[in-house]
């Protein structure tokens, strides 16, 4: 699976419904999950559409 090696990476699971799966992506900064999502994850072959949900802090 090419997203487990794009390093930020971090968790991948497969789902049923809507979604194919949800990539957990750890970066300090959310403009570089921006640029990792449009540039790096987008370019995967068979991607046609990614959704962002950004946490902003932990509990």
């Amino acid at each position: 699976m090419e997203l487990k090696r794009i390093k930020e990476v971090v968790e991948v699971y497969p789902l049923f419904g809507d979604y194919d799966l949800i990539a957990k992506i750890e970066s300090g900064d959310v403009e570089n999950v921006g640029r990792l999502v449009l540039y790096k994850v987008g370019a995967i072959p068979g991607v046609v559409h990614t959704e962002t949900l950004t946490v902003l802090e932990d509990f």
